[in-house]
């Protein structure tokens, strides 16, 4: 596990290079071979650090196929400028419950297990890399970091953010809180992140992917979303509000839609991409249930059971949000819905066990206890159990 002092060190450093006076800078494309700036190459190797720690954080989706596939999706929108001005753009995925996503400026890009789940096929995948990619192209960061000007206040408000962070292994958030911070205080421009907005539109319309599943992916995050009572989730927080957004792909689609004579279409892919993301999202809303995300991860395993009705696993997990949001009989009927999908998965008889025993039906809980039990004799929690047992 990476240690908080050393990632913190990481992300503050590049603040102190020294900023060149102009914000004049060309977008790396095909069109002139691409050369890094002086202070732009300090700043990728302090990213390059930061992405060797996250790497080695313990936090990484371990599914190759699923990192190959989505970096596959990736070489698609970037076509030949990777190539062109040798420079690498590649996506990691982060196992965690939040819906976010973010890019480094070294063309390094992360996105969430969870955020995973709230897309419905490929062409979306694409509008999320297509964006991220964007910033990298445009060199939005070092834009960013040449207009910092007041480094001294930037300085103070670090300090006093992160005055109270662990100096140990820790979660997700505290290992990425500093940059989370940094792009809500000096994130980039509404301008930055409309011209993100446009090219990723443009960088999937030329890989062949219909255009008009962008509106949809934002729709599907505002859904998911709004039940939080935070504020919305890093990724959003730099961005103009969801809504907004929300409209301003509704015009630049419809002026799409004018320009080509209402013939907008192209790859969506829907089916490839919920085979190999299925895992990741079933592994998100294990992680939100566990954190309690009681709201969130109702939305999101209504949308799991939606798409994979034949998992028993979706029905154990909405027996546990409901469980934890007190609805005994409908976490019942759900635990029941699993078991006559899979009778030998030992959780949703735990789970069972427990519900029972709440309702002080000592008799059934000690038979679900028993069939737990039976189902997984060396579970860690098998003493606990069987003290419910003898009770």
């Amino acid at each position: 596990m990476v240690k908080i002092k050393k990632v913190l060190f990481i992300l503050i450093l590049p603040l102190f290079i020294s900023a060149c006076e102009t914000l004049q800078v060309q977008q790396i494309s095909t069109s002139q071979n691409f050369v890094p700036e002086q202070d732009e190459s300090r700043l990728w190797k302090r990213q390059d650090d930061l992405e060797e720690s996250l790497k080695n954080s313990g936090f990484i989706y371990p599914d190759g196929r699923l990192r190959q596939y989505v970096n596959q999706v990736l070489d698609k929108l970037t076509g030949n400028i990777e190539e062109f001005n040798k420079v690498d753009i590649r996506v990691y995925i982060i196992s965690d419950p939040e819906f976010n996503a973010f890019s480094l400026s070294n063309g390094a890009i992360f996105i969430h297990t969870s955020i995973l789940g709230m897309m419905d096929n490929e062409a979306q995948l694409a509008t999320l890399l297509g964006h991220e990619a964007s910033h990298f192209l445009y060199r939005h960061e070092l834009k960013q970091f040449r207009n910092i000007k007041n480094k001294t206040a930037l300085f103070s408000t670090l300090q006093a953010t992160f005055a109270g962070a662990p100096y140990s292994s820790g979660s997700l958030i505290n290992l990425l809180s500093g940059y989370a911070v940094l792009g809500s205080i000096y994130g980039y421009s509404q301008s930055m992140e409309r011209e993100a907005d446009e090219n990723a539109i443009k960088l999937m319309m030329n890989a062949g992917y219909d255009p008009r599943e962008a509106k949809k992916f934002l729709e599907n995050l505002y859904e998911a979303t709004k039940f939080e009572d935070t504020k919305m989730p890093y990724f959003y927080s730099t961005h103009p509000k969801t809504k907004e957004r929300i409209k301003d792909y509704d015009k630049l689609l419809k002026d799409l839609e004018k320009q080509y004579d209402n013939k907008l279409g192209g790859i969506i892919n829907t089916k490839e991409y919920l085979i190999l993301t299925r895992n990741a999202f079933s592994e998100s809303i294990a992680l939100g249930i566990k954190a309690n995300k009681i709201k969130a991860e109702r939305f999101e395993t209504e949308r799991y059971i939606k798409f994979y009705p034949e998992d028993f696993i979706g029905y154990y997990y909405m027996g546990q949000i409901n469980l934890l949001d007190n609805k005994n009989d409908e976490a019942e009927s759900q635990f029941k819905e699993s078991i006559s999908i899979k009778q030998n998965f030992p959780g949703n008889h735990a789970c069972l066990g427990m519900l029972y025993y709440k309702k002080g039906n000592k008799q059934l809980a000690k038979q679900e206890f028993n069939e737990y039990l039976r189902l997984n004799p060396d579970a860690q929690d098998a003493q606990y159990i069987r003290g419910y047992i003898n009770e």
